[in-house]
């Protein structure tokens, strides 16, 4: 809360985010959030600057049920393959993209 209102005391001294910023060492937009919050709680507009409960909630968009799934799949259906599917003879100084026979 300290912060806040050093940022409110500096932007009320300089009257410009970007001088703020600059001496606190922040984002331009971190200044305009915070003053746009302060102005919003003296309006009544919000309840605090900063919640209490910052609870950010985002479900997982890539691994979905489905998608498990099919991995499960796929790894039950490999089970019985052999690991190393090049079993070709290798030449004597030939490269390998798992090892170098000399």
């Amino acid at each position: 809360m300290a912060d806040v209102r050093r940022i409110v005391d500096l932007y009320e001294l300089h009257k410009s985010y970007k001088k703020v910023a600059s001496e606190l060492n922040i984002s331009r937009n971190t200044v305009k959030k915070y003053l746009h919050q302060v102005k919003d709680v003296q309006e009544g507009l919000a309840e605090e600057i900063i919640p209490k409960n910052r609870k950010i909630v985002q479900p997982s968009r890539v691994l979905t049920d489905l998608v498990r799934q099919k991995i499960h799949q796929y790894l039950e259906s490999n089970l019985g393959r052999p690991k190393n599917n090049d079993s070709r003879p290798k030449e004597s100084g030939s490269f390998s993209s798992r090892m170098v026979t000399k």
